[in-house]
């Protein structure tokens, strides 16, 4: 329980948003999406250690709403956002 509380405080301090999904085909991975510079920090698996793919993508502090998805149904998730201001979604793939 400790560990959890610790990496929630760590989490929000850094404007760093969690986010789950499998980004890699057939495994589970984790990442942190920060805020403030629209960067994903993703890893491939459930495991411990440095991302595995840092990416920027989108526009930095927009308040713009992170996703994770199966764009293309290949079995693979990958990244987007959504600007809620003109209702638009950037899908990577």
């Amino acid at each position: 329980m400790k560990k959890i509380f610790t990496i929630s405080i760590f989490v929000l301090a850094f404007c760093l948003l969690p986010i789950c999904s499998a980004f890699a085909a057939n495994t589970f991975g984790v990442g942190l999406y920060d805020t403030k510079a629209s960067i994903f920090y993703l890893k491939n698996s459930n495991t411990t250690g440095a991302a595995d793919n840092t990416l920027g993508f989108g526009a930095a502090n927009a308040g713009w709403v992170k996703l994770a998805g199966d764009w293309d149904g290949d079995g693979v998730t990958t990244i987007g956002l959504y600007n809620p201001a003109t209702s638009t979604f950037y899908l990577k793939n």
